[in-house]
């Protein structure tokens, strides 16, 4: 059997050995080499397993296995020792991609589905912060990727200003809370403003703050989208007065180019078959 690298040689084993009740010990490991053995070999248990990094192969490799199992690890306790948070996280990875909001037991239910075994609570916390990190990067990677992800917005999507800060997180509470602020904050009521950004942070509030921005982005987007195909070619009687009003005033009115270099020019616009009044318009 090959593997990638020696992480998922490592795990592949310890998948064997807890669907088939089994434990394991390393005796050697380093860059090159990995050597296991039963934990219970020296009750007799023969069993051996023996992987290195082939040169040849570029890949990890099991040479070879000695002897079958001759002992049973009885299943006395409902956790196994070697599933731990990085098996969990493999395990729950596709799941935890799909809906990051899945409770902990949901997940705990799943594990024991598949593996006969049921893992405490804090292991599989553990476990699905490592899934999560595995999807969207730690922390300090998803602050490195903020500069680059802001300067793909400004420059796919026109008009956007970035203005980030870093503050504590007792400073940041005050900005959404009623009693520091007399209840608004930037314009807004924040106990309104406070529901819909409750709303569209649904879901995204434990991601890393790099996969916050994106997941804001996208569902901002998707929001408008949905509202666009709502609402249609449908106005409001206020939109559509003011619409119909400035189409108006747009047909008494001869735009004419001055200099082109400058962006200047004048806006001829008749008041009455008789009259007319020009305006020099600087456009920056």
């Amino acid at each position: 059997m090959t593997f990638d690298d020696k992480t998922q040689c490592i795990r592949a084993v310890k998948e064997y050995n807890i669907i088939n009740h089994f434990d394991c010990t390393t005796i050697y490991s380093d860059q090159r080499r990995l050597n296991l053995v039963c934990k219970l070999h020296e009750n007799g248990c023969t069993w051996s397993l023996d992987s290195c990094n082939s040169k040849r192969h570029n890949k990890w490799i099991i040479k070879s296995i000695r002897c079958h199992h001759t002992c049973l690890m009885p299943m006395l306790r409902q956790d196994h020792r070697q599933l731990d948070k990085n098996v969990i996280a493999q395990m729950i990875q596709p799941i935890v991609k799909t809906n990051s909001t899945v409770s902990i037991k949901a997940l705990i239910a799943e594990i024991k589905m598949f593996m006969s075994y049921t893992p405490s609570y804090k292991k599989t916390w553990l476990g699905k912060q490592r899934a999560l990190e595995m999807i969207h990067g730690n922390w300090e990677e998803s602050y490195a990727k903020l500069p680059k992800l802001f300067g793909a917005l400004q420059s796919c999507v026109h008009g956007t200003v970035v203005a980030a800060q870093t503050e504590s997180l007792y400073e940041g509470r005050q900005k959404w809370v009623q009693c520091f602020d007399e209840g608004k904050r930037w314009g807004h009521m924040n106990t309104n403003f406070l529901e819909s950004v409750n709303c569209m942070f649904k879901n995204t509030r434990h991601l890393s703050v790099s996969s916050l921005v994106e997941e804001t982005y996208f569902k901002t987007a998707q929001v408008f989208a949905n509202k666009g195909r709502q609402t249609g070619s449908h106005y409001s009687e206020v939109i559509f007065n003011v619409m119909n009003s400035s189409q108006q005033e747009s047909n008494t009115q001869i735009v004419n180019e001055f200099d082109k270099h400058n962006l200047t020019f004048i806006i001829t616009e008749t008041q009455s078959p008789l009259e007319t009044s020009d305006h020099l318009v600087g456009l920056e």
